[in-house]
């Protein structure tokens, strides 16, 4: 009788060492899982970056508004004087710059690499036309029309300064506000 308190305390001993060990290998397991999810998450956002960026888009996550803002008015003293951003340097102009921007993405050595180019712009505003080709009756039988190389012709409010465009570089330009193109 006086044996079995003993056996009874050695098993039980090693009944709780068991029951440790299992639950130190539940809790290994469950830092393991904890960091396999997090590595998928981070692989995934780095694939959907890649994605995003090759279809000219900037991943908010991975580069945010705030810190595009803080980078271009560092780097705002070493722009050109007469042209402008296109959209002042503030917290409320956020969706501008992910709006206006164009971004390139490089992979180079592991490591994921955005260069943002902000489009610097000249102040006036300019009105586009369609040409038509009118003829006009130079003489009794002869008659001209002015052929362009481009069919869109574009001046700005005081008739100074004008150019021609194509359909083509106008689906280039990107929509700032509503009719209003850059």
């Amino acid at each position: 009788m006086q044996n079995y308190p003993d056996s009874l305390s050695s098993e039980t001993a090693g009944k709780l060492t068991i029951f440790e060990g299992k639950f130190m290998i539940e809790i290994y397991i469950n830092q393991v899982n904890n960091a396999l999810t997090l590595l998928h998450r981070n692989i995934d956002l780095l694939l959907d970056s890649v994605l995003h960026t090759q279809a000219g888009k900037v991943q908010r996550q991975l580069v945010p508004p705030k810190l595009l803002l803080e980078s271009s008015r560092e780097g705002q003293a070493s722009f050109p004087r007469d042209p402008i951003l296109p959209f002042a340097l503030s917290a409320d102009s956020t969706s501008l710059v992910y709006k206006v921007c164009d971004v390139q993405i490089y992979i180079q050595n592991g490591r994921l690499s955005y260069v943002v180019n902000i489009p610097l712009i000249d102040k006036g505003e300019f009105k586009a036309y369609y040409l038509i080709l009118i003829t006009v009756p130079v003489s009794q039988d002869k008659l001209v029309y002015i052929r362009t190389k481009k069919p869109i012709l574009c001046i700005d409010k005081t008739r100074h300064y004008y150019y021609f465009s194509s359909d083509q570089e106008l689906q280039v330009c990107k929509e700032t506000i509503k009719q209003k193109f850059m």
